[in-house]
């Protein structure tokens, strides 16, 4: 599971790092939220 996290956590970072292209296209923030529970089968 902490594995995950760390990957998870990454595509959050690259993504808020991202260049944002200036054409025109309307964007808002958003909130992202990720929760992980173990379970058995």
């Amino acid at each position: 599971m902490v594995e995950l996290r760390h990957e998870i956590v990454a595509v959050f970072d690259r993504w808020s790092r991202r260049v944002i292209p200036d054409d025109g296209q309307d964007r808002r923030p958003i909130a992202i939220l990720a929760q992980a529970v173990r379970a058995e089968p």
